[in-house]
């Protein structure tokens, strides 16, 4: 739900090319948190004409704003899924393997709002771990 996910969406509405939107369905109902994902989906998931729901709920939130149920289908959580078809429980890695010894964390944090105390927040509990 990215600032181009929304101009691509709008660019193939202009040119009247159909328009798939996938994770579809997400809510928060306010246009600013997160920001400013909300308003990209809910205003991509307006010109959208197929809907690639990531959950049951996000379906019925789709339902509930009139959207034609043959255009909805949910799809499960593409990065979750993604992960599971990717893991290899025998992978190698250069840098594993120098730091075998060691614990490894991986933190995303990519939104807005996990600018400040927020992600001052998340490396504290990071430590606890």
């Amino acid at each position: 739900d990215t600032t181009t996910t929304f101009a691509g969406s709008l660019a193939a509405f202009y040119n009247e090319i159909s328009i798939g939107h996938v994770e579809a369905g997400l809510r928060t109902w306010n246009k600013y948190s997160p920001f400013p994902e909300e308003m990209n989906r809910q205003m991509t998931g307006i010109m959208a004409d197929l809907h690639f729901a990531p959950t049951e709920q996000a379906e019925k939130n789709l339902l509930n704003e009139n959207k034609d149920p043959q255009s909805v289908v949910v799809t499960g959580n593409t990065a979750i899924d993604a992960m599971h078809t990717s893991i290899d429980q025998d992978y190698q890695s250069d840098i594993i393997q120098r730091h075998q010894d060691k614990r490894i964390m991986l933190i995303t944090s990519h939104r807005r709002e996990n600018i400040g105390q927020s992600l001052e927040n998340i490396f504290k509990v990071a430590r606890i771990i």
